[in-house]
């Protein structure tokens, strides 16, 4: 069985899933059954592949073993130094529904594909529609998530607003990924170990996945469409806020930090609409040899409308009186004008009531 007994247990279990996705914090004890666990996947030219989890879930480790040599890591996951971007998902795909031939006992799309999913992001020119179908049947399948979180959860591999996309080396025929351009600041950049240079094992990876095909091929395991989807990603805005603590019109005590994280971060959550977290800080010496802190910068990941995130983000501010010099950047360097202090104007919203709102302006310096 390519799944231990024990990870599929856990697998039933929703506690399981956010702590494997560090949307919640794992256990004090972790999973002690999943010590040393290792999900091997072999492949029909005796080539494997193999997923290593420890028992604080907080390492992931992706390795590849050509016929007769030993395993070597061409991806991993975790807090700290990630490089897990690896898997096409044509090629993900493709040993998912081997790996189901060679033991009916699991299915596909299913825990396989949730497992390996964060070694697969969704690029610029993928099969979107075929990929989400895929994610959002293997969740229903679990049935422990509602249809806004499986979406979330979903979103989650989505990395085409940071323009991830494949291309193909025309003198060997190997695929790699790229990111277009620099956007730090406006998405995650890429990590991966498979490109031109690196040490990615190409060759012998090619020959696995041709096997799979043929494999597959030969069986007459022919790809079939999955079930219609319903889940519609949207499209994810980062931005990054600067909050300065010593204005010299309105300075903002320590706390005012500790609200945006704990009040304004949790309302995007709470609705479903992206999180915000503390992206680092300036200080500065003061006349008697301590450190005070003068700005706090975090980091804001809004989903879907825009417009709503920003008006939402902009009155809680406005609220709690932080000063006009607070900025909002998109990235790095277009800023959006919060104009806390300005004339505003009442609307209403539903399942609001009266809201004081101001025009967004924007412009890039």
């Amino acid at each position: 069985m390519p799944i231990p007994s024990e990870l599929l247990t856990l697998a039933k279990s929703r506690r399981f899933w956010t702590d494997f996705f560090w949307i919640t914090e794992t256990v004090r004890h972790g999973y002690p059954e999943l010590a040393d666990c290792r999900v091997e996947l072999p492949l029909p030219d005796g080539s494997r592949m193999l997923l290593l989890l420890d028992k604080a879930l907080c390492y992931f480790s992706l390795q590849f073993a050509a016929p007769g040599s030993e395993p070597i890591e061409i991806a991993w996951d975790d807090q700290a130094h990630w490089h897990p971007d690896v898997l096409q998902w044509r090629e993900l795909e493709a040993i998912c529904r081997f790996s189901v031939i060679r033991d009916p006992e699991i299915s596909h799309p299913g825990i396989l594909l949730l497992l390996l999913q964060r070694f697969a992001p969704i690029c610029v020119g993928d099969d979107v529609d075929r990929i989400v179908a895929l994610l959002e049947t293997a969740w229903r399948r679990l049935d422990l998530f509602s249809a806004n979180e499986i979406r979330e959860l979903i979103e989650r591999t989505d990395a085409r607003d940071a323009e991830f996309s494949w291309q193909r080396e025309e003198s060997t025929g190997n695929w790699y990924l790229t990111q277009e351009r620099d956007i730090r600041g406006r998405g995650k950049a890429l990590y991966t170990l498979r490109t031109p240079k690196g040490a990615f094992p190409f060759s012998v990876w090619r020959a696995a996945f041709e096997a799979v095909e043929a494999e597959l091929h030969v069986r007459g395991d022919s790809e079939r469409a999955p079930e219609p989807g319903t889940v519609q990603l949207r499209q994810s805005h980062l931005l990054n806020l600067t909050l300065p603590l010593q204005d010299s019109q309105r300075p903002l005590p320590t706390a005012a930090g500790y609200f945006f994280r704990n009040t304004l971060a949790r309302l995007f959550e709470s609705r479903g609409m992206g999180t915000a977290n503390s992206s680092g800080a300036h200080s500065q010496k003061s006349a008697d040899g301590t450190y005070v802190t003068t700005e706090e910068f975090y980091s804001v990941q809004l989903k879907g409308d825009l417009i709503v995130g920003l008006r939402l983000m902009r009155e809680s501010l406005w609220w709690a009186k932080y000063p006009s010099t607070t900025m909002l950047r998109s990235g790095y360097a277009d800023t959006i004008q919060l104009t806390l202090f300005r004339q505003m104007r009442v609307v209403f919203l539903k399942r609001w009531t009266c809201f004081p709102f101001m025009e967004l302006q924007q412009h890039t310096p």
